[in-house]
C-alpha cells in the first residue's frame, strides 16, 4: 500500500497543475500550449458535438490468458516488487528480446475480430534491435473508428507502462508530419458484436500540426464519443496508464523530463476484465473522419511494455 502522504501529493497536484474541460475531463495547464482542438470532441468540431456511432461489427475480442489474469497454466503469473508497491507481472512484461516469446504473448485486434490488418510491417525484435516495431497504414482510434492494437487481457487494478517513439518513416529523429500519427498505450473494453466502444489512449506523435503539434495526446472515448487533449512535447519517452476500480490515471516522463507527471485523470466505467496493450494511429486527417487515400507516415518503436499490479493511482507516479 503506497503510503498516505504519496495519495495527498498526488490529490495536490491534480488539483494544482490540473483544470477542468468543457465536459468536466481533468485537462493540463502548465506544461505546454493546447492545441485548438484540444478540448473538443473531434479534431476538428466545437465541444459536445457528436461523433459517429459504433457501427463496425466485431467478434468477441476474447482473451489472451485466464480470466483472471492468469497465465494459460491457470497459476497466477510471476510478479517482482518494485518501489512504491507496484509489482511487475513478470509473464505479462515483454522486453522484446525473444520474438518466440512475444508471439504468445500478444492477440493483434484485428485478428481477434476478424478485420484486416492496418499496417504493412511488423516485427517483435530481431537479433539487431530488440524492439517491437509497427508501421501502420491508415485509420486508427477516434469515436467508432479503431486501429491497429497489440493487447493482453487484466482484470482489476493495474498499471502499463512503455518506452516509446513515434518517428517519422525513414527518420527516427524526426517526428510524423502528418495530423493526428501517434503510437502509445490504450486500455479497453472487450467488445461484442455491435456494442460501443470505452477505452483511454496515452499517445506521442505528431497531434494538429496547426494547434500543439509534436507532443501528448490523452482521448478517452465514452460509448463511441471521443475527447482529446493535446500538449506540445517530445515524440518519445516513458508513458504510462493506470486503472483503479473506474478512475483511470495517465502520466509520463518523455525524453526532456526528469520525473513522471500527470497527463490526464479520468473517470471511466470499465469492465473488470480489460485489454491492455500497444496501439497505433495513422489519422492523416484534422476531421472526424480518417483520410484513407494515403498513408500515414509514422513508425510506432517500443522498447518494451512492462504490466505492474498497484493498490493506488499514486504509483503511476513513482519510479519502478
Amino acid at each position: 500500500m503506497l503510503a498516505h502522504s504519496r495519495t495527498l501529493a498526488l490529490a495536490s497536484c491534480l488539483l494544482a497543475a490540473c483544470s477542468t474541460d468543457a465536459d468536466g475531463e481533468a485537462v493540463e495547464t502548465d506544461s505546454g500550449t493546447e492545441g485548438p482542438a484540444s478540448e473538443s470532441a473531434s479534431p476538428s468540431t466545437s465541444p459536445g458535438q457528436s461523433t459517429q456511432s459504433a457501427s463496425n461489427t466485431n467478434a468477441d475480442a476474447g482473451t489472451q490468458g485466464g480470466e483472471d489474469g492468469s497465465s494459460e497454466t491457470g497459476q497466477p503469473p510471476p510478479t517482482t516488487e518494485g518501489s512504491g508497491g507496484a509489482q511487475e507481472l513478470l509473464e505479462m512484461s515483454d522486453e522484446f528480446d525473444d520474438p518466440a516469446a512475444s508471439e504468445t504473448r500478444w492477440s493483434f485486434r484485428h485478428q481477434v475480430e476478424g478485420e484486416d490488418p492496418q499496417f504493412s510491417d511488423f516485427t517483435f525484435g530481431d537479433a539487431d534491435d530488440d524492439r517491437a516495431r509497427m508501421v501502420p497504414t491508415r485509420g486508427g482510434w477516434y469515436g467508432a473508428f479503431k486501429g491497429p492494437y497489440l493487447f493482453q487481457s487484466i482484470d482489476g487494478d493495474f498499471m502499463i507502462e512503455a518506452q516509446v517513439i513515434a518517428h517519422r518513416s525513414g527518420d527516427e529523429a524526426q517526428a510524423p508530419q502528418q495530423p493526428y500519427n501517434s503510437a502509445g498505450l490504450l486500455i479497453r473494453n472487450r467488445v461484442d458484436v455491435g456494442a460501443p466502444e470505452n477505452w483511454v489512449l496515452h499517445h506521442l506523435g505528431m497531434h494538429d500540426p496547426d494547434g500543439a503539434g509534436v507532443g501528448v495526446e490523452r482521448k478517452i472515448t465514452r460509448n463511441s464519443n471521443s475527447q482529446l487533449t493535446l500538449t506540445a512535447n517530445a515524440f518519445s519517452g516513458r508513458i504510462r496508464i493506470c486503472r483503479v476500480g473506474d478512475q483511470v490515471v495517465l502520466t509520463r516522463r518523455l525524453d526532456d523530463e526528469n520525473a513522471f507527471s500527470i497527463s490526464a485523470e479520468y473517470d471511466l466505467q470499465l469492465d473488470d476484465e480489460v485489454q491492455a496493450g500497444f496501439s497505433l494511429t495513422a489519422w492523416n486527417s484534422q476531421t472526424a473522419e480518417p483520410d484513407l487515400s494515403f498513408d500515414g507516415d509514422v513508425v510506432g518503436v517500443w522498447d518494451y511494455v512492462r504490466y505492474y499490479r498497484i493498490s493506488d493511482v499514486g504509483a503511476c507516479l513513482d519510479e519502478v
